[in-house]
């Protein structure tokens, strides 16, 4: 969902076009913005990022909106067969898929990159996942076993501040490592494709503009006419669905490990 699409889906709530809806397309986006802020500390996204840190013990990383780094992941450089270069042997890189998972050259023939884009490496293990499920999950489930012990950090250590991620890869060193982070949520689009966060988001954008609505035009009333609006009412159940929505939220939280 994009924010132009829940803006008119808000207005719908409100009775658009049946009733006229006394709200502006600002007052909305200020509604979904307050939304977003209700929900960011219970939403979290992990995603991956490979990056080089050859020669440099200060990586600026403010162009990805990373609102915290936390994990990274040493990249060994290993000789390959000629021995004239090195090779990165990365669990998120073309070389690295076929060291640690033994993906054969057909399922990455369109990605002959040295280092694949997270969504290239998406495709690639859910193509692969697809024909040899049972031997692809093994072989994550051992990798992240190998994680989880720390055998793939060995040596490094590192600090996330400012925007700017310090690396010491120790020893041996290596020129390339791949972070974990939990990106910035800002945006309507942030929230990725979760149903059930999108739908709190929509009912909590909702909530909010009822409670501006009733607060604005509550203010007034039409003397002699024979309907009216019961502005405590709509305010009223606003609040009882955002109180709803965050006692929801406390309880389903969720974590979401996700690569493109």
């Amino acid at each position: 969902m994009k924010k132009d699409e829940l803006i008119k889906y808000v207005k719908r709530q409100l009775g658009y076009p049946t009733v006229n809806v006394e709200l502006t397309d600002e007052q909305i986006n200020d509604s979904i913005m307050r939304a977003i802020d209700e929900i960011k500390p219970w939403y979290t996204i992990f995603k991956y990022l490979t990056i080089d840190v050859n020669n440099k013990s200060v990586t600026d990383l403010s162009e990805y909106r990373i609102n915290d780094v936390t994990d990274v992941i040493k990249v060994f450089d290993i000789s390959n067969v000629s021995g004239e270069n090195s090779i990165i042997r990365d669990p998120f890189s073309y070389s690295g898929m076929n060291a640690y998972y033994g993906i054969p050259m057909y399922a990455v023939s369109n990605y002959s990159t040295s280092i694949m884009t997270n969504q290239s490496i998406h495709r690639v293990i859910s193509n692969y996942a697809s024909m040899y499920q049972e031997y692809f999950y093994s072989a994550l489930a051992t990798m992240m076993q190998k994680r989880t012990l720390g055998t793939l950090t060995e040596n490094i250590s590192w600090k996330f501040y400012d925007n700017k991620l310090y690396v010491d890869t120790g020893t041996p060193s290596t020129s390339v490592v791949t972070i974990e982070y939990i990106p910035q949520v800002i945006h309507v689009e942030d929230f990725e494709e979760n149903t059930r966060y999108i739908n709190y988001l929509k009912d909590l954008s909702v909530a909010f503009c009822l409670i501006i609505q009733a607060r604005v035009t509550g203010k007034y009333s039409v003397s002699g006419s024979p309907t009216s609006i019961n502005y405590s009412d709509m305010r009223r159940d606003a609040e009882s669905d955002i109180n709803r929505i965050r006692d929801e939220l406390k309880q389903t939280a969720n974590v979401f490990y996700i690569t493109d």
